[in-house]
């Protein structure tokens, strides 16, 4: 009797967690090439700011791409930025000062094939300064965070500097410097072994003031490739911790989220006991990086998790899948609830190729997800937004 209560219980927790998400718009954006979003942020005035790159416009291949859209998904500007080569954008974030920073790599300028790449616009996109870090290979910057002291911390990978193919690399650099103080490196940072390891998420945890990133190892852990979490001080760059998580297989760290319990939630795919290809994958653990739970959710084709936030009690991941749907890949959001329990399993995507990158929440409980499609738009791959409503 006990199992079967407990059995009713769970599936109406999943029938209502169900009935309870809605899509509220669902719009594309982009031009006869390929343009895509890699992170989207809330501003301080509620509208909604898009990083990306762009192949529709521009002056090279691929250029950095912002565009600020408001909360019913009505673009207000986009602009571009680079050179004559491939130069992309993969986050941004909104200064205290209300002007915008944002990272990625450029190969139009720098001192090698790709460089961290840092640009700073006033509120309306209008470039104001940029800089290059980086040495005689590639360095590809793919976070910005602001520091408790409110300089910058840039994370992302390099192959100029470390002890492996491809080495995790954070800077600390002075964006309120003048003259050849502006953008000035305060300190720098390499994790890595001897083969590549590649940073994923980086948060700012603002309760001890760590820089927490997750990644992906092949020079550490148990199998051929594991999730990596690392902690740094954002005041002198110190490590403070170090974990690897996996098993015999490949295992890939993407998002994480910081629990109320002041643990953490990574989501990443596995192939370690997966269910055909790759498998969406998530792990709960807590501050000193024990595990609650490991969940590998997935069909017989690849499937990924690639970003998370927390819900009430629960968390909602946002990701990929082959497996399910519509088309080719699916949008997919799954939520589960703080002991590995999913709740709700949901695709959104047509015909085509249609994958989340990243899903943030809104002070008003919205959630805006973006990613890339080829179901719609006008070119062979365009920026894809979402906003969901989850009803009380």
């Amino acid at each position: 009797m006990r199992h079967y209560l407990i059995f009713i219980t769970l599936f109406y927790s999943f029938l209502v967690a169900n009935g309870q998400i809605h899509t509220a718009w669902d719009e594309a954006y982009g031009g006869s090439a390929d343009d895509e979003a890699n992170n989207i942020v809330i501003l301080s005035d509620g509208n909604i700011l898009i990083a990306g790159y762009t192949e529709s416009q521009g002056e090279g291949k691929k250029d950095g791409y912002l565009m600020k859209l408001n909360r019913e998904g009505e673009l207000i500007w986009e602009t571009t930025y680079g050179g004559a080569k491939d130069d992309i954008l993969f986050d941004v974030l909104e200064l205290n000062n209300n002007k915008l920073a944002a990272v990625g790599y450029t190969e139009s300028q720098g001192a090698g094939g790709r460089d961290y790449w840092l640009i700073v616009t006033d509120k309306d996109g209008t470039l104001l300064w940029e800089k290059t870090y980086g040495g005689q290979k590639d360095d590809e910057a793919i976070q910005v965070n602001m520091a408790k002291d409110g300089k910058l911390v840039i994370t992302g990978n390099t192959k100029s500097r470390g002890a492996g193919s491809y080495d995790i690399w954070s800077i600390k650099i002075d964006q309120d410097g003048h003259g050849k103080d502006l953008g000035k490196e305060l300190w720098k940072r390499n994790v890595g072994g001897n083969s590549a390891d590649f940073a994923g998420e980086v948060i700012e945890n603002k309760a001890d003031s760590m820089q927490v990133i997750v990644g992906t190892t092949t020079s550490f852990g148990a199998g051929s490739g594991d999730v990596f979490v690392i902690k740094l001080s954002d005041d002198v760059g110190q490590m403070k911790g170090k974990k690897t998580l996996g098993g015999k297989l490949y295992d890939y760290g993407y998002g994480v989220q910081i629990t109320t319990e002041k643990g953490y939630f990574i989501v990443g795919a596995s192939l370690t006991n997966s269910n055909g290809l790759l498998d969406g994958w998530a792990i709960r653990i807590n501050h000193e990086f024990d595990s609650y739970f490991v969940k590998n959710i997935g069909g017989k084709k690849d499937d990924a998790f690639k970003s998370v936030v927390q819900h009430n009690e629960h968390f909602l991941i946002a990701g990929h899948t082959e497996s399910e749907g519509e088309g080719k890949a699916d949008g997919w959001l799954v939520m589960l609830d703080k002991n590995g329990i999913e709740l709700l399993n949901k695709t959104i995507g047509e015909s085509g190729n249609d994958q989340f990158i990243k899903i943030i929440n809104s002070p008003t409980e919205d959630y805006y997800l973006c990613g890339t499609t080829d179901s719609k738009g006008e070119g062979k791959k365009d920026i894809w937004v979402v906003k969901i409503k989850i009803d009380k």
